[in-house]
């Protein structure tokens, strides 16, 4: 009986429960957006020791990347984990959203925090971004948390509620400064606290200052000067760099509005209905207004403005009313009066008109648009590098997933760093020439606007053509050196070089009878090539008889060596499916070239000059058990 009557005074508890166990269910896919790799990638090169600020740039205050940092330790250093991350602060925001909507409408505050939590849940930005690796959606869901401790304060006097929704605003910031703009609503309802309830405000103003001491020990964890330049002085170049759009702003922020009517709708009905019949305590109203009204000038005036996930901050103080304003109606359909009925059920079909195509949209942003160029640039970089290389790119979720490290400073490589000259191509060369960067990922487009990083990769670094790319793919991978997992350098004919070999795509898989043997071979063109040439890769077993071939012309026939371009890598894997009764021994591996309209071989010579027997080069393989 305790428990129900728990599960009917507190509803929405068990719906945030149910909200978190959907969401983890639904954390995979490729990127929701550039900057969820910037937020993941930053803390995983964080989480693998290089420090925040001084080492690793990041864009945002610390808050969510050393939160993610934590998940990593807890969950694994995955794409998912930082995810669920934002999940749990979802969940936190949504329980606050409700909580608000019940001190908007306490007559029905059941019907009012449970109407808040669903209609947020079917927002599409709140949907999608609840699940993405960004730290916009957290910062919006702790100042609903704040906001609704410190309206709890407001309402019982309890000092705690104040000093705890204080320990979350500061969290807010720590988290990003997009949703600042609720610290207004946050201060009108303190200021009207501490006017309500005078025998505590004295505890009230010195627990708050020690609140305020206590949410700048953060400070003391990070380089000061380096943060500031991050973080903060960042922004305000790159403000500088992109210019005021206040007009497209007011564009894009109406646009928002427009497409989630269902929550415009009814939060304009509960400020109508709180002002007409005083169903709201005033403060309290004005509180949440100024909150969403404040969110909407600072959006207004961002610069550069993302409006695919910058406004998420707004939709919680929009659902808070959305909430009460379902509330209101519910009160008023139970009320007796016919006038009173009539418009809030024309309300009421007002409000369920604009979720005609909701599921749709819904629908879309359930998981990120499939990427399967981006899943083939993942398996490239595995199969192709060690994860000791160090590797530039300009798609850091495909670096994390594939988890290969970057110089920290380009954790992010953002348009945004480009245009505002945080980042300028003399950097990225010098960076990517102190740190011994073996790789360059050429993914979007930003690294190519770099002129001149990319005439310098051209000229020291190699393009890489693969088995494991589709004939024309549209990123590029350029490689320093190729560091196969067994290097042997020899020389086959006068112009190709041949760098060594990985088994089973460095998977460390053991050769075994009965499964397939993944040879993977380096080659590169190295002097002139006068024709077409055929590779063979013969096992031979420890006797030295023949036990399986693979004889093609490189990479299915779709380069022929003798269009290789000087430098490049062709890595080419060869797969040879091993016989079940094969027996246990030494195996070797032969590898080579021969002309196919002569079937001669190309003179195959070891790195001192000495020439292979029978024109093959010899790889020795592991023991087969």
């Amino acid at each position: 009986m305790r428990a129900t009557r728990w599960l009917l005074a507190y509803p929405v508890a068990p719906a945030a429960a149910l909200f978190v166990l959907w969401a983890a269910l639904h954390l995979d896919g490729a990127s929701w957006d550039y900057d969820e790799g910037a937020h993941a990638f930053g803390a995983w090169l964080v989480f693998r020791g290089h420090p925040l600020y001084t080492e690793t740039f990041a864009a945002y205050t610390p808050g969510y990347l050393m939160a993610v940092v934590a998940g990593y330790s807890l969950l694994g250093a995955t794409l998912t984990s930082a995810r669920f991350v934002t999940v749990l602060l979802a969940a936190v925001g949504l329980l606050g959203t409700a909580v608000i909507a019940q001190m908007l409408a306490p007559r029905y505050k059941a019907v009012a925090g449970l109407s808040a939590a669903l209609l947020l849940f079917v927002t599409p930005q709140f949907f999608q971004w609840s699940r993405a690796a960004m730290s916009d959606l957290p910062s919006g869901a702790l100042m609903a948390l704040s906001i609704a401790l410190a309206l709890g304060y407001l309402r019982d006097g309890r000092v705690r509620f104040l000093l705890i929704g204080e320990i979350v605003l500061a969290a807010t910031l720590w988290v990003k400064l997009v949703a600042v703009g609720g610290v207004a609503g946050f201060g009108v309802i303190v200021l009207a606290g501490l006017l309500r309830h005078r025998t505590t405000w004295r505890l009230a103003v010195l627990g708050s200052l020690v609140v305020g001491l206590l949410s700048l020990a953060p400070l003391l964890a990070f380089d000061v000067p380096a943060m500031l330049d991050q973080a903060i002085w960042f922004h305000v170049r790159k403000r500088a760099a992109y210019g005021d759009d206040l007009a497209g702003n007011l564009a894009a922020l109406a646009q928002f509005l427009g497409a989630n009517l269902w929550l415009v709708v009814p939060s304009l009905w509960a400020v109508a209905a709180s002002i007409w019949r005083g169903r709201t305590e005033r403060v309290t109203l004005a509180a949440i207004v100024l909150w969403f009204a404040a969110g909407f000038v600072t959006l207004a005036w961002q610069s550069p403005l993302f409006p695919s996930h910058h406004p998420v901050v707004l939709v919680f103080p929009l659902a808070a009313l959305a909430g009460a304003g379902v509330a209101h109606i519910a009160d008023d359909l139970a009320a007796g009066r016919t006038a009173l009925r009539a418009t809030s059920a024309l309300v009421a079909l007002a409000v369920l008109a604009t979720l005609i195509g909701l599921p749709d949209r819904l629908a879309a942003v359930i998981a990120p648009p499939a990427q399967p160029d981006a899943e083939e640039a993942i398996g490239l970089l595995r199969a192709v590098t060690p994860s000791t290389d160090l590797l530039v790119s300009d798609a850091q979720v495909i670096a994390l997933r594939a988890e290969r490290e970057s110089p920290p400073a380009f954790a992010d490589t953002s348009s945004a760093r480009l245009v505002s000259g945080s980042l300028t191509p003399q950097t990225l060369i010098d960076g990517a020439r102190a740190s011994g960067a073996n790789g360059v990922l050429f993914w979007s487009g930003r690294l190519e606007t770099a002129e001149p990083f990319g005439a310098w990769v051209q000229d020291n670094f190699h393009l890489v053509r693969s088995a494991f790319q589709k004939p024309v793919s549209p990123y590029r991978l350029y490689l320093r050196d190729a560091h196969p997992q067994f290097p042997q350098a020899a020389r086959i004919g006068d112009g190709i070089g041949f760098a060594g070999f990985d088994l089973n795509r460095r998977s460390g898989a053991r050769i075994a009878a009965g499964q397939i043997l993944s040879v993977t071979l380096y080659f590169q063109r190295i002097g002139p090539i006068d024709r077409a040439y055929t590779v063979f890769a013969h096992l031979l077993a420890p006797d030295g008889h023949l036990v399986v071939q693979e004889d093609r012309p490189p990479l299915q026939g779709r380069y022929a060596t003798n269009d290789w371009k000087p430098g490049e890598w062709i890595i080419d894997e060869y797969a040879m499916a091993l016989d079940a009764d094969l027996p246990p021994g030494e195996y070797r591996l032969a590898v080579g070239m021969y002309a196919p309209d002569r079937l001669k071989r190309l003179p195959a010579y070891r790195s001192d000059g000495t020439r292979y027997e029978n024109d093959a080069v010899v790889l020795g393989l592991p023991v087969m058990p």
